[in-house]
């Protein structure tokens, strides 16, 4: 007998969703349908990855067959997810008209948070009835005017990981299409979120480069996300270089970059000795809590530059698109770049064919397609030859 997961919906107490196979399998009421969501990536004509903020169309489908499936910790996450507040179709939105304090703040907050997650409960279940509050969302929002007119204390680390939800709510819905026409998310609708909603935040609040440590973090995901939605390219390219190095900022030591905050420790300040080489988050210095934000936050950015599949160069952290190897740079950071050699030196590793060797070619030895340099019978014949003696030299085996 397949097990079955009865997850109980906490608020109404009557949906229930089989799960580990079942579908079909049992007479219980379940939010489950036969309409299966197409999640497929799209590439916007500026090159963004839709959907591609806090999760792509892969990591969509691979959590959605898990949940199915029963398979821990998906499913247990799942059910987690659907016993919270958020997962209520008939909850009421806070629908905030303008945001000018902490409570404004929260109320945008809850929305943000009803609108992703029933936009992941429409991915599992295939369920519409779960595109309707995040559509009534996104145009309550779009349809805004003076919504956040102005900075106010600890705004910036408040509000940027709900306009990231929000804008990744949005962008899962931009990306799949619904069987009713009237529950699409369209370009107009997005247009209109960023206009109206979106660009006051981030105008306003959290389009800065200069606060303090994870406080940077907690309003540049905010921007990162922002520009994604809104195909930005320009935007993004600075929001990526303030999260990787942030080289701008006026104080290296408030800086809250990747860069800045884990930092390669490879010596003892006190000593001055050397160290085995390890990475330090600096405001573990601080406590636990605002460091665990660095880590969180970072995290979650990084993945988001990943699903948008961009080349970050290694050491000035901006949008690259060379060709050259992100190893080949990080080695030629480390060490100054390729010395300088004679013209007779060039041209035997010419000849020996240095251009078609793989950096770091110990790794693949034996590798049938890596190019290495024939030693030649002389060679050969010097490693061959019996151990002797002469007037000048002596040769032992050990």
């Amino acid at each position: 007998m397949n097990k079955i997961f009865h997850i109980l919906w906490a608020s109404a107490g009557v949906a229930i969703l089989p799960l580990a196979g079942a579908y079909g399998a049992s007479n219980a009421p379940t939010i489950l349908t036969k309409n299966v969501v197409e999640l497929r990536e799209t590439v916007s004509p500026q090159g963004f990855v839709h959907p591609g903020i806090s999760c792509n169309a892969e990591t969509l489908y691979v959590m959605r067959e898990k949940v199915l499936a029963g398979s821990s910790p998906w499913v247990d996450y799942f059910e987690g997810m659907r016993r919270t507040r958020f997962a209520d179709p008939n909850r009421k939105p806070a629908r905030i008209a303008q945001i000018v304090d902490d409570k404004g703040i929260s109320g945008f907050a809850h929305d943000a948070h009803l609108a992703w997650v029933q936009s992941v409960l429409y991915v599992v279940t295939g369920n519409e009835e779960y595109r309707k509050l995040p559509v009534e969302i996104i145009n309550w929002y779009g349809a805004r005017t003076d919504f956040f007119p102005k900075y106010f204390t600890d705004s910036h680390i408040k509000i940027g990981k709900y306009v990231y939800t929000l804008c990744s709510a949005a962008d899962i819905l931009r990306a799949t299409t619904p069987k009713d026409a009237r529950l699409a998310v369209t370009p107009a609708m997005i247009d209109a979120l960023q206009k109206n909603c979106m660009l006051p935040i981030r105008k306003n609040c959290i389009e800065r480069n200069n606060y303090f440590m994870n406080q940077h973090s907690y309003a540049v995901m905010g921007y990162l996300a922002s520009t994604i939605l809104g195909d930005e390219v320009d935007g993004y390219k600075q929001a990526v270089e303030w999260t990787t190095v942030n080289a701008t900022t006026p104080n290296w030591g408030r800086s809250g970059s990747i860069k800045t905050q884990i930092r390669m420790v490879t010596r003892d300040n006190k000593t001055g000795q050397a160290v085995e080489p390890t990475l330090q988050l600096a405001e573990m210095g601080r406590d636990m809590p605002h460091a665990e934000g660095n880590l969180t936050n970072l995290l979650m950015m990084s993945k988001t530059i990943d699903f948008q599949k961009t080349k970050v160069d290694p050491v000035a952290g901006t949008v690259t698109s060379s060709p050259q190897d992100s190893q080949q740079q990080a080695v030629e950071a480390l060490f100054g770049g390729p010395a300088p050699r004679p013209l007779s030196e060039s041209s035997l590793l010419d000849q020996a064919g240095r251009d078609h060797v793989a950096l770091g070619a110990r790794s693949v030895a034996g590798d049938p397609h890596t190019d290495v340099v024939d030693m030649g019978p002389t060679t050969q014949a010097i490693i061959a030859a019996p151990q002797s003696d002469s007037q000048v030299a002596s040769a032992q085996v050990p």
